[in-house]
């Protein structure tokens, strides 16, 4: 074996270190300890003794004490090699001991001591055949040592060194050396503990290789050092830099398949910078890597403490050399104590079993000791699997652990067959992306209980805004968990999703995501919210006094791009007593619950949701309700378009449980577009235990619609229910759109003198039952006022039987009790169309005893229907107390804006209670007969309401074309011709730009500039020069997704045109248009209700 060796020595040697040829050889050929005697020429080693040679001839002995004191007095590079001859002391292997008295003397010259050349070495196998026995020693020797600048470039190679009482090999103060191929504190053999205190240590020394660097290449190359049975740290280096620490195996026995532990670290760095452990060299397009092997070690495997720059990778902690089963690895893998390290790169990995209770650990927070480490990189590690996607399990805790610490990046891992995956604690503004927790590579299954937990921390970052941030979590209890973490992100993670939108295969026992803290930010917008599906619930919001957390742009259950996922519990969940959360534009379907407000989870906001269905039309349906509000004080939708919800294809849209809950600007059952995305039973469902639910705006800005329906758009069994401008029953463009049951379905059970339900200025058209049914509803209080309530299958107003019932004196009880409706004498009233008045005769036969006067009787243009339904409310009176059922005649007030055509207009009316706001029934129909020619336009009943007649004046008034033309380029007084208006973000409108010539300083907000809302309209709304026809046409289109309707009576600036001479403020602006706000809202009811028709 050793002519073997020698011939492929003697070939191409491309190696760090390998002295020249002209290096003094030295060949040690006895195992005995004597002294060089000190009369031998330079060069020569000679004890005095002389040993049997080749031949039998009698030759100078050289012993390894000898060799090296020869080689120190050389003064040069020297090789030391073994004898052919040299006594064979020891087997199993076959090997040499040296058992020198004393200690060695330091190498303190460039040394190649070199165990390879002993007769016994075996190339094919790592046993060293040179074995150095510190047996004899005091407790204060160490074994072989490297000293001084002189001795810099030496090399140890294939030697066994143990039993010393202190350092195996230590390095000090010099550089560049190479020890790889030796045993250090454990036997030949390589399978029993023969402890040195420490195994190598490296004081003050750079550019030292222990092992092996991956490049220049040595051929052949080293075996791997095999540094295991230390009483301490296996490898400890001290200050130095550019160091490797490469081709080890620290720990382990020499057949991989067990540990030999060292006593503390299998590698520990003590203020080292720049050092690698581990490592790879990308050369000509070769990526050459040394693995160290790392594992069994008691107090941890692989330490780093001190400066920075040290760089961890290509190691294998916990594991066999070639992966195929794991070790112990206690305490932790990977410490890092100190800022700015590196752990993994792009192109060689770690590989870490989930032995280690922490397979990285980041920081110290101990009671008796607390270490921040910041700045860290931790990259491209396998934790718990191997590269392949081999399980590497074992009951590990945490696969990274930020301990103590800020702004770490943990980035590009695979993490599985732990406990927690990122745990991130005590710690700031740390970041965890693109990772893949509780997957491989092929998304199979590696369980984690939590994939990544960030604890007690602020400006925790999981996730990132871009395609590589994303972080794919499966195979979990909960997949990512804030536990007291505040202004922290959580932005683009898929749970329980591949990226493909579909699930990941394997258990996902409870959350998606858990948040408990404040003021956090859960998604992101632009498409880089969190995709989460197949887990029970997606996004909970946990722990008492959580506030201030947003939920944005969330996927769950249904990707961004659609994809279908799965789920089977709730959407998000804000939980009990966690107030003052905003839960915004997220897409929430195929779970059992879109979205719960737990009890006490107050004064959140839900804006901008898709809920069950997309504003697309889309279905995506929970199984349960797509919104349940157990809580109080909550704000459900808005007025721009952004903040309106949509709610569609679940079983019931919306349940309502709590106090004082605000609805608005929500689609349900129904798209923007008009397209039916119906929920199985109920649009909104007030529970009995809700109150002072409010439902749509008093300005205009929130209408709702509730259409579509399977059963009763809503049905409402809680008390101080409000109703202001909602569409139950049509679609958002006016067409039908009814609901399976009734419109509004009121059922309260407890009776609550002083409590009321509001339904005013509502459109309930086109359902299926009724408009409004108050049959199991056993309380007063109802109250109806400015609705539109027609096409209704059963009816208008239904209070159950007896509703129609006019009995004498009212003396009946029930819904509303009873209230009967008024009575017309139909020869004595009708319209007065010259004079624009409706003259009536009529009564109420009720008396005070059984009704709380005054009455206020509302009136209607009545609808086509043979059932008495209102198409338009026109006016109202007062029916006092002394009047009670008596006969009057009187004119009605009618609301402004209010023209009565000729044609056969009729009517109806209501009479409500005004002490207990108790509306009846609609009255009989009374006017003259239907002329359908003139009542009938397009798809609604006209009412002589054109564009032409009652809209073109208003449009072309200059208040509207102040706006609705093209903008000048500087500003000039307000006049009634039109000047010059600029939005406030065009470039001409700077700081020192005076808005007050044309906007007094009470118009302009405290910034001094104009509301960037009030702007020019664009080029093609442009009203100048435009015929009636062209105008009208402008008029019925869509403006930025609102409806006609809903621009032209709630956009500010449409009301300040058509405005009564003064603004919100206060100031008197200049002429105004034909109408006040008042009578242009109602003519543009009226034209839009007709179909809008030009002419």
């Amino acid at each position: 074996m050793r002519a073997i060796f020698k011939q492929i020595f003697a070939g191409l040697v491309l190696c760090i270190g390998t002295h020249s040829a002209l290096a003094l050889t030295i060949e040690v050929n006895s195992i005995t300890d004597g002294n060089r005697l000190a009369t031998a020429p330079t060069g020569v080693c000679d004890t005095g003794a002389v040993v049997s040679g080749p031949g039998g001839a009698a030759v100078a002995a050289c012993g390894l004490r000898a060799a090296i004191q020869t080689a120190n007095h050389h003064g040069g590079s020297a090789q030391i090699h073994f004898a052919d001859y040299i006594l064979q002391n020891s087997s199993n292997p076959p090997a040499s001991m040296f058992t020198p008295a004393t200690a060695l003397p330091s190498i303190t010259v460039p040394v190649d001591l070199d165990g390879r050349t002993h007769p016994a070495y075996d190339p094919s196998d790592r046993r060293p055949a040179v074995i150095i026995r510190g047996t004899n020693l005091n407790d204060t020797e160490n074994g072989l040592v490297i000293s001084g600048a002189a001795a810099s470039g030496s090399i140890i190679q294939s030697v066994a060194v143990y039993d010393f009482p202190q350092i195996g090999i230590r390095i000090v103060n010099s550089n560049n050396n190479r020890i790889s191929g030796s045993h250090i504190g454990i036997n030949a053999s390589g399978n029993t503990a023969r402890p040195n205190a420490h195994g190598i240590v490296i004081n003050n020394g750079n550019n030292n290789i222990i092992g092996n660097r991956p490049w220049p290449l040595v051929i052949p190359a080293p075996k791997p050092n095999l540094i295991s049975g230390n009483l301490n740290d296996g490898i400890l280096l001290g200050l130095g830099s550019d160091n490797w620490i490469a081709n080890n195996h620290v720990g382990l026995n020499l057949s991989g398949t067990g540990v030999v532990p060292n006593g503390r670290n299998g590698i520990s760095l003590f203020g080292a910078t720049a050092t690698r452990v581990g490592g790879h060299v990308n050369f000509s397009g070769l990526n050459y890597k040394g693995y160290n092997v790392v594992a069994g070690n008691l107090q941890g495997q692989i330490r780093i403490q001190g400066n920075d720059q040290n760089q961890v990778a290509c190691n294998r902690i916990g594991t066999r050399p070639d992966l195929s089963a794991t070790l112990p690895a206690p305490l932790f893998g990977i410490l890092l104590i100190g800022d700015g390290q590196r752990v993994g790169t792009e192109i060689c990995e770690n590989v870490i079993a989930a032995t280690a209770p922490s397979a990285i650990q980041v920081g110290v927070m101990q009671p008796d000791l607390e270490v921040a480490s910041s700045n860290n990189l931790i990259v491209n590690n396998h934790i718990g699997q191997s590269p392949s996607g081999t399980a590497l399990a074992g009951g590990g805790e945490f696969g990274v652990q930020i301990a103590n610490g800020n702004a770490n990046a943990i980035m590009d891992n695979f993490i599985g067959n732990v406990q927690t995956g990122v745990q991130i604690g005590f710690s700031n503004n740390n970041a965890a992306f693109g990772n893949h927790v509780g997957v491989d590579v092929s998304l199979s299954p590696h369980p984690v209980t939590t994939g990544l937990r960030s604890e007690g921390q602020d400006g925790t970052f999981i996730g990132a805004p871009f395609d590589e941030g994303k972080n794919i979590i499966g195979n979990f209890q909960t997949a990512i968990d804030l536990v007291f973490a505040s202004d922290s992100y959580v932005i683009n993670n898929w749970v329980g999703l591949a990226p493909d939108g579909t699930d990941i295969a394997g258990p996902n026992a409870l959350m998606g995501i858990r948040v408990s803290g404040n003021d956090n930010l859960v998604g992101y917008s632009l498409g880089y919210g969190n995709q989460i599906g197949a887990v029970p619930t997606a996004i909970r919001v946990a722990m008492p006094t959580s506030t201030g957390n947003v939920l944005l742009g969330n996927a769950i259950g249904v990707s961004l791009a659609g994809d279908m996922a799965s789920g089977n519990g709730t959407g998000i969940g804000i939980d009990v007593q966690a107030p003052d959360n905003r839960v915004e534009a997220n897409r929430v379907g195929l779970y059992g619950t879109g979205i719960l407000l737990d009890h006490m989870a107050d004064s959140t906001v839900i804006h901008g949701n898709e809920i069950g269905a997309g504003f697309d039309g889309t279905l995506f349906g929970n199984t349960h309700q797509g919104l349940i509000v157990l809580s109080d004080d909550n704000t459900i939708g808005g007025g721009p378009m952004a903040e309106r919800n949509i709610i569609g294809d679940n079983l019931d849209g919306m349940l309502v449980a709590g106090h004082g809950n605000f609805v608005r600007g929500a689609y349900v059952g129904i798209t923007p577009d008009g397209d039916p995305v119906g929920n199985d039973r109920h649009g909104i469902h007030i529970l009995p235990t809700a109150s002072d639910t409010y439902i749509g705006h008093a300005s205009f800005s929130g209408f709702s619609y509730v259409a579509a329906n399977g059963e009763h758009g809503i049905y409402s069994q809680g008390m101080g229910t409000a109703l202001d401008v909602v569409f139950v029953g049509a679609s958002p463009d006016g067409s039908p759109a009814g609901n399976g049951g009734d419109g509004l379905h009121l059922a309260t059970t407890e009776d609550a003198p002083g409590v009321h339900t509001y339904i005013t200025r509502s459109y309930i058209n086109h359902n299926q039952g009724w408009g409004a049914n108050l049959a199991n509803s056993v309380r007063g209080g109802h109250f109806f006022t400015e609705n539109q309530i027609l096409n209704n299958q059963s009816g208008g107003i239904h209070l159950g039987p007896g509703g129609r019932d006019q009995d004498p004196g009212d003396v009946d009880s029930g819904p509303n009790n009873l209230q009967n409706f008024p009575e017309f004498d139909p020869i004595a009233s009708g319209a007065n169309y010259l004079s624009n008045e409706l003259e009536v005769r009529f009564r109420v036969d009720s008396t005070p005893a059984h009704s709380s006067y005054p009455l206020l009787l509302e009136f209607f243009i009545a609808s086509s229907e043979a059932s008495p339904q209102a198409f338009m409310p026109v006016g109202s009176l007062v029916y006092d107390e002394a009047d009670a059922g008596q006969w009057i005649s009187t004119t009605v007030d009618l609301y402004p804006g209010i023209l009565l055509s000729p044609g056969g207009q009729q009517f109806v009316a209501t009479a409500t209670a005004l002490g207990t706001l108790s509306t009846s029934e609609f009255s009989e129909i009374f006017g003259a007969e239907f002329d359908m020619d003139r009542i009938f336009q397009n798809r609604f009943e006209s009412q002589g309401v054109t564009f032409t007649s009652h809209l073109a004046e208003t449009f072309r008034h200059p208040r509207c074309v102040t706006c609705h033309g093209v903008a000048a380029t500087e500003f000039r007084n307000v006049n009634d011709n039109p000047p010059g208006v600029l939005p406030a973000a065009h470039p001409a409108v700077t700081a020192q730009t005076d808005c007050t010539s044309c906007h007094s300083g009470a118009l302009l907000p405290p910034t001094g500039t104009i509301d960037p809302g009030w702007q020019s309209a664009p080029a093609q709304f442009d009203f100048r020069n435009k015929t009636n026809s062209e105008l009208c046409s402008m008029a019925s289109q869509p403006v930025s997704g609102h409806s006609p309707l809903e621009h032209m009576t709630e956009d500010r600036l449409v009301l300040w045109a058509v405005g009564d001479g003064r603004v919100p403020f206060g100031n008197t602006l200049p002429t105004a248009p034909p109408n006040d706000f008042e009578q242009w809202r109602a003519l543009v009811q009226q034209w839009v209700a007709a179909g809008m028709p030009c002419d």
